[in-house]
């Protein structure tokens, strides 16, 4: 996907790679590309999510992608795994890549481990709305979320309004 811009009642949107689907803003198999995701009142999502990157594994060499999502309403879940190492987003993927996530209403749910800056750069900033950061479904083993981890990740957080719940160890800079 590499420009969608969306303010339907439902969105359902799935991308095949990571050996699973997700839903990639900004970001495509070979690298490279520039999305953007918007979500309004009645909006629905739920897949894994990256935002800004390379859609395979970790590989700094792939190249680079730029993404954005601006949340005004609606639900975005990023969806972990059941106990496996699988994250359930990141915001900024791989060297040269940047991700970014607005928030100003709504309710951002991550399922596993959400990383901001993870190899790349991510900005995560929210203004109102609430977002947690949880354990997978029904997983039992722990995950921490990390802002700016990796080799050389650069990641920003801002709280300006709005809630986070963190289930599991909100990591700064780790």
């Amino acid at each position: 996907i590499t420009a969608v811009k969306q303010s339907v009642s439902t969105l359902l949107a799935t991308f095949f790679g990571w050996g699973v689907s997700a839903l990639v803003v900004g970001g495509c198999v070979s690298g490279g590309g520039t999305g953007v995701l918007e979500l309004h009142n009645g909006a629905v999502v739920t897949n894994k999510l990256l935002v800004g990157g390379y859609e395979g594994s970790i590989d700094p060499t792939k190249g680079s992608g730029n993404g954005g999502v601006w949340q005004f309403g609606g639900l975005m879940t990023a969806l972990g795994s059941v106990n496996s190492h699988q994250f359930g987003g990141h915001l900024g993927l791989d060297a040269d890549s940047h991700g970014g996530y607005e928030m100003h209403g709504g309710t951002f749910t991550a399922l596993g481990a959400f990383q901001i800056g993870y190899y790349g750069s991510g900005v995560w900033s929210q203004y109102g709305g609430k977002a947690v950061f949880t354990n997978e479904l029904g997983g039992t083993t722990a995950r921490s979320h990390n802002v700016g981890g990796g080799n050389y990740g650069r990641g920003s957080l801002y709280l300006r309004g709005g809630r986070i719940d963190s289930h599991g160890a909100l990591a700064i800079n780790s």
